[in-house]
């Protein structure tokens, strides 16, 4: 048994590394012959892959309910759909 681990420099980006490291591991399992096999053990990527996943879902759902309680309130769209254009360049 052979064991690699992969330790990113601080401030690198996880996800990118990990995208990378998947993609040369497919390229090491078609050169590797077939009674070797290569197992990943622990990947700490997959829970920052799936809070990223959460927060655009959180910010989703939030700019809809938004929308959704200014309309219900002012009972016109344009004025329901004006935070999402001022949100974003505070």
């Amino acid at each position: 048994m052979i064991a690699l681990a992969i330790v990113p420099q601080p401030g690198s980006n996880y996800v990118s590394i990990s995208d990378e490291f998947y993609k040369r591991l497919e390229q090491i399992k078609r050169d590797v012959p077939d009674d070797v096999k290569i197992n990943i053990a622990l990947d700490q990527t997959k829970f920052i892959k799936k809070s990223i996943l959460e927060v655009e879902e959180t910010l989703m759902l939030a700019f809809l309910l938004v929308v959704m309680i200014f309309y219900l309130f002012f009972r016109e769209w344009i004025i329901a759909i004006r935070p999402l254009i001022d949100i974003p360049f505070h």
